[in-house]
């Protein structure tokens, strides 16, 4: 498969899309052009079907106060015990959204991908300074040994009650750019560490919300499927979509692409789930049962 040529043949269809006249399906229409201060950049807005929504003040019935940059993110495909909130990096005005969607979706991991800022630019603000519902409870500069890794403990209050997040904030990873995918590994290795309920979301965010956050779910997503089918005897370098000849790489990424707008941004990242992907196949070894199995079975996703 040629990565680049249908990269670039997606890129001009988008454009063709936009210069169209055509609404489109509202299946996939973006909502919260009109909440600008709540978007930290004006063309990376959420697709509706899949919005993360806040859940509304009981005080309040103002219109549009459910709304967030952020999208929920699964591919049942390939695992269907795993799921992700996708949003950009939290605003000032949005630090309390954040936090609210943190706390209804009892999601107890937060992956921040990017810098506080890039050659001079902004790309995300402090959302996890104490205040009168956040406590920081600790911060671990260079994780485990992991350069530019800091792990945070985090105390959330709501109403009394309290729950403790773990925020992994890895800051070498450039904006549209790619990171060295063994590095990439480790980090998905030290997520599941912290990780006690599989069944909560991660939040992910780099500073859009799309680019390094697309590349890391997608490696994950597939990490996640490798183990849990090695855990149950088979193979995991034998996965295939519905046995078939699927890239189950790009099928991963088309499927991200349906929810949340420019997941997976360049070539280069592209690239870098492959290299992933492939470094992760040689490091892990075949479980003794695989190897025993007839070399042509294949295991089908989920249906």
């Amino acid at each position: 498969m040629n990565i680049e040529s249908l990269e670039d043949a997606r890129i001009s269809a988008i454009a063709q899309r936009r210069s169209s006249t055509s609404s489109g399906s509202p299946g996939v229409q973006l909502q919260g052009s009109e909440y600008g201060f709540k978007n930290r950049y004006p063309n990376i807005l959420p697709y509706e079907h899949s919005r993360v929504k806040l859940v509304p003040s009981p005080l309040t019935s103002k219109f549009g106060d459910d709304y967030f940059n952020a999208n929920f993110l699964s591919v049942p495909q390939i695992n269907d015990a795993v799921n992700y909130i996708a949003t950009q990096a939290p605003l000032p005005s949005t630090i309390k959204d954040f936090w609210k969607v943190v706390w209804h979706n009892k999601t107890e991991v937060i992956v921040s991908l990017t810098s506080l800022a890039e050659n001079g630019m902004k790309k995300s603000d402090v959302y996890w300074q104490n205040s009168k519902r956040i406590e920081l409870v600790s911060e671990e500069d260079n994780y485990m040994g992991f350069k530019a890794l800091t792990l945070r403990r985090i105390k959330l209050t709501n109403h009394g009650d309290s729950r403790m997040i773990s925020q992994l904030h890895f800051t070498a990873w450039p904006d549209f750019g790619a990171v060295n995918f063994k590095d990439l590994l480790t980090l998905t290795e030290i997520k599941d560490r912290v990780v006690h309920d599989s069944s909560a979301p991660i939040v992910v965010h780099c500073s859009a919300g799309c680019g390094r956050t697309g590349v890391f779910i997608t490696v994950d997503l597939i990490i996640s499927a490798f183990k849990r089918y090695a855990k149950e005897g088979h193979d995991p370098h034998r996965l295939d979509v519905w046995n078939s000849d699927e890239d189950i790489i790009n099928f991963c990424v088309q499927q991200l692409r349906k929810q949340r707008i420019s997941m997976v941004q360049t070539v280069d990242q592209f690239v870098l789930c492959y290299q992933a992907m492939l470094q992760y196949c040689v490091d892990t070894p075949r479980p003794e049962s695989a190897n025993r199995r007839n070399p042509s079975d294949q295991i089908p996703l989920n249906d």
